[in-house]
């Protein structure tokens, strides 16, 4: 076969390609320039770093600049990467309570008053005469998670122009000159917000849709360095603190985090909770069982000893968790009479007296009454140390 040798310099491709028929280009020097032809030499050695599709093991570092990692599976074994939804069921609610599942107080009030608390940890605030009803709800389709939502039902206006509920963090320093993120769903006909508040600024969502069906609202907030308190609230209006709207509204799964990135509801051990709850508020009866209340079930029961001529004093009675701060004490008879306990002569006849509270701290608290030789008796209690 005869073979033509071409000058290299006379080679001149001036159509759309050069077809080699499946053959190799061979002895190939290294391009140089941006339009040069490179080597298998040269691609080995560019991709002698690269982390390879499928397999391969990565060595140094990866940089993604500013991007996302996508579709990442769950973590599933030590030093497998997690997902963010992995990361978001660890993270910690600030909030107590978010889920709206503890009604020490009771759990149906019509037109509370103006800074009382109705689901734990949350207190309420207005002005004018609102009419409106709060509720402990569990109907289908009411409830983001868990057993129960915050019902909310307003009738009038009542010339009220300020309305809203809101959750004091009690130790808020950690969280001063930090991002910190909130995530409520909420069901509703009118236009509710939620909001971050610092003592001097309002960081608030955006409103409902008022569509009738639970939404997400969300909002991200940095407290300033020389903020007094940081609260969580929800009502409607510019700064979730205005006028209230004639509406039904679900409020459920509230989760604030630290970070800028507000994360779905992560609800707490029911027992941790609780817990958490009863160092503002804690009660001698059952837990589903509201205060004045006919009922044997949860009586506190006690001795006493005389003081002086007539003074009847019990022992202290303990708390089951530490107060945030000394509680203001209300007691109660069995069948509900505030201001009073049953006491015990020494023939056995019971009668209801008048007690009084006669010191109280953060541990516990001592009846007192003043009617000689009743040595022993029982009632119920409340203990109310809230942050209002």
């Amino acid at each position: 076969m005869s073979r033509t040798r071409i000058d290299p310099s006379l080679l001149n491709i001036l159509s759309s390609s050069l077809n080699l028929g499946s053959n190799k280009i061979t002895n190939l020097a290294n391009g140089t320039v941006s339009t040069d032809a490179v080597n298998l030499s040269q691609i080995t050695a560019a991709n002698a770093g690269a982390l390879a599709l499928t397999g391969g093991t990565l060595s140094g570092t990866l940089n993604l600049g500013t991007n996302t990692i996508t579709n990442l599976a769950n973590g599933t074994v030590s030093g497998n990467a997690v997902n963010f939804g992995q990361l978001s069921n660890t993270a910690t609610n600030i909030l107590i309570n978010g889920g709206f599942e503890f009604w020490q107080r009771g759990t149906s009030f019509s037109s509370p008053a103006d800074s009382t608390v109705q689901a734990d940890r949350w207190t309420h605030y207005q002005n004018g005469a609102p009419v409106y009803t709060v509720s402990q709800e569990s109907g289908a389709g009411n409830v983001d998670s868990g057993q129960y939502s915050f019902k909310l039902n307003i009738t009038s206006v009542g010339g009220s122009t300020s309305f809203q509920y809101r959750q004091y963090v009690e130790d808020y320093f950690p969280y001063l000159n930090k991002p910190i993120s909130l995530s409520v769903r909420v069901k509703s006909n009118a236009a509710l917000r939620v909001a971050i508040y610092d003592g001097i600024t309002f960081t608030a969502s955006s409103p409902h849709s008022g569509g009738g069906t639970f939404e997400t609202l969300t909002v991200t907030a940095t407290p300033s360095s020389s903020a007094n308190q940081v609260d969580v609230v929800f009502g409607f209006g510019t700064n979730a603190t205005g006028t209230p709207v004639v509406s039904t509204s679900y409020i459920d799964s509230a989760m604030l985090v630290l970070g800028s990135e507000p994360i779905n509801f992560v609800a707490k051990n029911y027992e941790t909770e609780l817990a958490q709850c009863q160092r503002y508020y804690e009660k001698s009866y059952n837990i589903e069982t509201s205060p004045a209340t006919n009922t044997a079930l949860g009586l506190q029961r006690f001795t006493a000893v005389q003081i002086g001529v007539t003074s009847v004093i019990t022992g202290t009675v303990p708390f089951k968790v530490t107060k945030r701060a000394a509680p203001t004490i209300t007691l109660y008879t069995q069948t509900g009479t505030s201001g009073s306990w049953t006491w015990a002569s020494t023939a056995d006849i019971e009668t209801a007296r008048v007690t009084s509270v006669s010191s109280a701290d953060r541990i516990g608290f001592v009846g007192e009454q003043v009617v000689a030789l009743e040595f022993w008796g029982y009632g119920h209690w409340t203990a109310e140390a809230e942050l209002i």
